[in-house]
C-alpha cells in the first residue's frame, strides 16, 4: 500500500508497564553500521509496515533499512540494510512457509530478502525506470509481485524476471483476490488490468493514495486523492461506486481489509484510524492514540490485531475492543540540526516536528524529549561553552533552555529591517567562546543576544547569510554572505565597533555555505561548493583549496559544515552528498572519509575530546564515528595506558589510595597516591591529548555513587584554586549527577528472551529496602529475591543488577513462557514482563 511520505511528527512515549518492549538493551544501535561508525542513535522514520504470514514478525520499512520485530516481545530481531535510499514499501510472500520479503526503495530498486537469515537474495532494477519505487505488492497466489513508481513493473516471483506487460505509472497498487487483475492508482486515475495480457479491463476516474481488494474479491476500497480524501467502496468487477464511508482531515494515507473482508481500516493525517463495517458501511470505531499522521495499517493474519504506524511509533490494537495492546517507540523524524555538549556526554538532535531529543552519547541511550512551542522544524542548536544552556532556533524565534531541567530561560523574536522583512528558519546559531553572546542568522539578518537576558544587543541586515563563526577571543564574527553564485564572501565584523574590517572572497569561485575560525584565530576555513578553502585572516589571501568529497546522495553537492578539532590540527567538512572528510590542516591531505547515511547529511559536530564525530541526517538518525589519529598521544593521566582517560583510570587511582613510592597511579609524582591524583585524572576528561570520555560504556566499570561522593568531598576539602584542579571537581560533580537518579525506575531485564539466567536492572532515587518478586502468567508466586537495603544509585551492570537463575523457590528450573517481575522499593512498585525460551 502507498503511504504519504509527509507530515513528520516525533513522539517518544515512556510508560512503565509490563506490555512495553525492552529499552535497556541497545545492541541494535550497532547493527549493520557503515565503515568507521561505532553507533547509531535513532532508528529512522517509518514509511510502511507488514505482518509476516504466520504473524510472528512485523517488518517495518524505515529511512535507514528494514527493521524486523518479534510481535510477541516487540524486540528487534534484525535490521536489513542494502537500499542506498529510504525504504518506502514492503510486502511478504503470502506462502505460509515462506520467509521472503520484498521491499521498494527511493534508490529505484526492488530487493528480495530472506527474513530468517537476513540475507539479501536479489536486487531488481527496471532498466527503463530510475525513479523511486513507492509501493510493492505480492499477488495472493504468490506467483508474482508488482512494484509501483514512475513506471510500474510486474515480476515473476520464482524466476525474478520482469513480466512483459506494462501496467503504467503508479503511486499505489493491489492484486485481486484471484491474482488475475491488478489495480494501479495514480494521482488522477485507477486502472485495472489483466495481468496475463496487460489488457485494461476497467478504470475508475479517481486519484488514489491507497487501494485494496477484499479477500472475497467482491469489493475494492480506495482512498480518493485530490481535494476530497474520501474513503470509498467500489465493485471489484463492475467498477461501480457503491459507497463513500467517510474521510480523514488533512488527507488519508492507507486502507487495509481484515482477512475475512468484514472490516476496513483507514488511516489518515488526522492521527486517527477508522474501522468500517464493509457490509453496511457504518463506522465501527475510531482508534485514537497516535500523535502524528498514520502512514500505514496492517491486520495480523488472524484478524485479531491491527498494527498502525506513524513516522515515529507503531501501535498494536485489539480489533474487537479498540484498545491499545502494545507500542513500539524509538523511531524518529527527519533531523535538521545536532549539537554536542562541551563535556561530550549529551547530544541534542532537532527534528522537523519542533522536538529536541537528548541522548547520552557514551551509553547511546535516549534521555528526555523536549517539545518547543513552535510549529516549525528545529533548525539551529548550540550548547553554551560551560554546558549549562542550550540555544534553539525554530521558525522566527530563538529560545534559551536549561538542558538539565529542560526549563525555558527566555525566548526572543527576530528583529527585521524596516524596509525589508525576511522570514524563514534560523540557519545558524552559535555562542561566543566567552559565553556571553549568542549570534543567530535568519535569512538576511544577524541578531546578537545577551545570553543572560535574551536582549537583542546588536543587529545587522544586509545580503543573505548562511553561517557565522566567532573568533577565539570573541571579538570578531565571520559571516558567510551569500550574495550570488559568483561573488559570495566571508565578512569579518568587529563586534565592538560594529565595522566590517575585511572581506574574504572566492574570486568568482562560487557559492559559499559555511565558515570556521581556527583555534589560534589565524586562519578561517570555508566551504565553496563541494570544496574547502583556507584564508589567512590577516592578509585575506587564499592559502589552500581542498577537494575530496565523494558521495552518492545529492546530485548538486555542497559542503555545508566545517569545524576545526580543538587543537587545530584537523578540519572536518561535511557535505550534503553524504560524506564527511577529515583533513590535515598543515598538509591539506585528506586523512579519512566517512559515508553511511541514506538521506541528506544536514549537520555534523566534533566531540570536545576530538575522538568522535557525530553526524545528523534527514534519514532521522545520528551516526557516531570513531576518529583514530596519531595526534592524540598518550598522556600521563592515562593511568592504565589504554589511550583514553575515563572511569577506569579514576577507579585505578582510587584503588591505590595511600600507596607510596613508584606507582603508575601517582599522577602528580609527589610520591603518594591520593585525592590530588584522582582529581587531576578527572580534570583530563575532555582533554584532546588524552581523548577521554566522562563515563564508561560498560556500566559494570562505573564506580558507585557513594565512592564518587566521597572523592568529591575530599577534593573540596583540599580546595586548591588551580584551574585544572577546579575542572576536576566540576567533572566529579557531573559524574555524581550522572550516578544520581532523578526517579526510581524498574528497567527491562536482559537478555530477554533468556535461557537460563537474566539480570534485572533498576535505579533508586531514594534509599530503600528492595525486593524483587517473580510471578507466573497465572499470578502464581514463583520466587522472591530479597535484595536488602540499597542506597541511592544505578543498578544496571551485572555486578549490581538483580539476578535470577530461572529457578523457583524450590530450586527447580521453571518452564518456558511469560513471567512478570515486580520491584518493591519503599513506596515504589513497578511490574514488567519477561520471556523464558528454551
Amino acid at each position: 500500500m502507498k503511504k504519504i511520505l509527509f507530515s513528520i511528527v516525533l513522539t517518544f512515549i515512556f510508560v512503565s508497564t509490563p506490555f512495553l518492549p525492552s529499552t535497556f538493551a541497545q545492541d541494535y544501535q550497532t547493527w549493520n553500521l557503515p565503515d568507521g561508525a561505532k553507533a547509531r542513535l535513532g532508528k529512522g522514520w517509518i514509511s510502511d509496515i507488514a505482518y509476516s504470514p504466520d504473524g510472528t514478525r512485523l517488518a517495518v520499512a524505515s529511512s535507514i533499512g528494514i527493521w524486523i520485530y518479534d510481535t510477541e516481545t516487540l524486540a528487534e530481531v534484525a535490521l536489513l540494510t542494502g537500499h542506498t535510499g529510504y525504504v518506502n514499501a514492503l510486502a511478504y510472500s503470502p506462502d505460509p512457509d515462506s520467509k521472503t520479503l520484498i521491499s521498494g526503495g527511493a534508490d529505484g530498486t526492488v530487493r528480495v530478502w530472506d527474513t530468517d537469515t537476513g540475507e539479501l537474495l536479489h536486487t531488481l532494477e527496471d532498466e527503463e525506470d530510475n525513479g523511486s519505487v513507492v509501493d510493492v505488492a505480492f499477488s495472493p497466489d504468490g506467483k508474482m509481485f508488482g512494484s509501483g513508481g514512475t513506471q510500474s513493473s510486474l515480476w515473476d516471483a520464482h524466476t525474478l524476471q520482469p513480466l512483459p506487460n506494462f501496467i503504467g505509472r503508479a503511486t499505489c497498487l493491489a492484486f485481486s483476490s484471484d491474482s488475475k487483475w491488478i489495480a494501479v492508482g495514480d494521482s488522477s486515475y485507477i486502472n485495472i488490468s489483466d495481468v496475463s495480457t496487460g489488457e485494461r479491463v476497467g478504470s475508475i476516474d479517481r486519484g488514489a493514495t491507497s487501494i485494496a481488494f477484499s479477500s472475497d474479491g467482491i469489493t475494492l476500497a480506495i482512498v480518493r486523492g485530490g481535494w476530497h480524501w474520501n474513503v470509498e467502496l467500489w465493485g471489484a468487477s463492475t467498477f461501480e461506486h457503491w459507497q463513500t464511508l467517510g474521510s480523514h482531515d488533512n488527507g488519508a494515507n492507507a486502507v487495509a481489509f481484515s482477512p475475512d473482508g468484514e472490516i476496513l481500516a483507514s488511516a489518515g493525517n488526522d492521527n486517527l484510524i477508522q474501522l468500517w463495517d464493509t457490509f453496511i458501511g457504518e463506522n465501527l470505531q475510531t482508534l485514537v492514540g497516535h500523535t502524528a499522521g498514520v502512514q500505514s495499517v496492517s491486520f495480523s493474519p488472524n484478524g485479531n490485531t491491527l498494527a498502525s504506524a506513524s513516522r515515529s511509533e507503531i501501535i498494536f490494537w485489539d480489533v474487537d475492543t479498540g484498545e491499545q495492546q502494545q507500542i513500539i517507540t524509538g523511531h524518529t523524524h527527519s533531523i535538521h540540526s545536532i549539537a554536542l555538549s562541551n563535556d561530550g556526554i549529551t547530544l541534542a538532535s532537532g527534528y522537523s516536528n519542533s522536538t529536541v531529543q537528548f541522548w547520552d552519547v557514551n551509553r547511546q541511550a535516549k534521555q528526555q524529549l523536549m517539545t518547543v512551542d513552535s510549529e516549525a522544524p528545529i533548525t539551529g542548536l548550540s550548547f553554551s561553552p560551560d554546558g549549562t544552556m542550550l540555544a534553539i532556533g525554530s521558525g522566527e524565534v530563538v529560545s534559551m533552555w536549561n538542558p538539565t531541567s529542560r526549563e525555558q530561560l527566555w525566548v526572543a523574536q527576530y528583529i527585521y529591517g524596516i524596509s525589508r522583512g525576511i522570514h524563514g528558519a534560523p540557519s545558524s546559531i552559535t555562542f561566543s567562546p566567552d559565553g556571553t553572546t549568542l549570534a543567530a542568522i535568519h535569512g538576511g539578518n544577524i541578531s546578537l543576544f545577551d545570553v543572560g537576558t535574551g536582549e537583542n544587543t546588536q543587529y545587522y541586515h544586509y545580503g543573505w547569510f548562511s553561517d557565522i563563526s566567532f573568533s577565539p577571543d570573541s571579538q570578531f564574527l565571520a559571516v558567510v554572505n551569500a550574495g550570488s553564485a559568483d561573488d559570495d564572501e566571508i565578512d569579518l565584523l568587529h563586534l565592538r565597533t560594529e565595522r566590517k574590517i575585511r572581506t574574504l572572497g572566492t574570486l568568482g569561485g562560487g557559492e559559499m555555505y559555511s565558515a570556521a575560525y581556527a583555534p589560534d584565530g589565524s586562519t578561517i576555513a570555508g566551504s565553496v561548493h563541494n570544496e574547502v578553502w583556507f584564508w589567512n585572516v590577516r592578509s585575506g589571501e587564499i592559502e589552500k583549496k581542498l577537494t575530496g568529497h565523494v558521495g552518492e546522495i545529492q546530485r548538486w553537492p555542497h559542503v555545508h559544515t566545517v569545524a576545526f578539532s580543538s587543537n587545530g590540527k584537523t578540519l572536518m567538512s561535511a557535505s550534503n552528498d553524504g560524506s564527511i572528510c577529515l583533513w590535515d590542516v598543515d598538509t591539506g591531505e585528506r586523512k579519512d572519509i566517512f559515508r553511511g547515511h541514506t538521506g541528506l547529511l544536514v549537520d555534523a559536530a566534533y566531540s570536545p575530546n576530538g575522538k568522535t564525530l557525530a553526524s545528523g541526517s534527514e534519514d532521522g538518525t545520528v551516526l557516531l564515528w570513531e576518529i583514530t589519529s596519531s595526534e592524540f598521544a598518550q598522556h600521563s593521566v592515562d593511568v592504565n595506558g589504554d589511550g583514553v582517560v575515563n572511569i577506569l583510570d579514576l577507579t585505578l587511582v582510587a584503588s591505590n589510595f595511600g600507596e607510596q613510592g613508584e606507582n603508575i597511579s601517582d599522577v602528580n609524582g609527589d610520591g603518594v597516591v591520593n585525592i590530588l591524583d584522582l582529581t587531576l585524572v578527572a580534570a583530563a576528561f575532555g582533554d584532546t591529548a588524552a581523548a577521554p570520555e566522562i563515563s564508561s560504556l560498560n556500566l559494570a566499570n562505573m564506580p558507585t555513587r557513594a565512592d564518587v561522593a566521597t572523592w568529591l568531598q575530599h577534593a573540596r576539602q583540599v580546595n586548591l584554586t588551580d584551574s585544572t584542579f577546579r575542572r576536576g571537581i566540576l567533572i566529579l560533580e557531573q559524574l555524581l549527577a550522572v550516578l544520581t537518579p532523578q526517579e526510581t525506575i524498574l528497567l527491562a531485564n536482559y537478555p530477554n528472551p533468556f535461557n537460563p539466567e537474566t539480570w534485572i536492572p533498576y535505579q533508586l532515587a531514594q534509599p530503600a529496602e528492595v525486593t524483587l518478586t517473580i510471578y507466573a502468567v497465572d499470578g502464581k508466586l514463583v520466587r522472591t529475591l530479597d535484595l536488602g537495603h540499597q542506597p541511592v544509585g544505578i543498578y544496571h551492570g551485572k555486578s549490581r543488577a538483580a539476578y535470577w537463575d530461572g529457578r523457583n523457590a524450590q530450586g527447580e528450573p521453571v518452564a518456558s513462557g511469560v513471567y512478570f517481575y515486580t520491584l518493591t522499593a519503599g513506596e515504589f512498585t513497578a511490574t514488567r514482563k519477561m520471556l523464558i525460551r528454551k
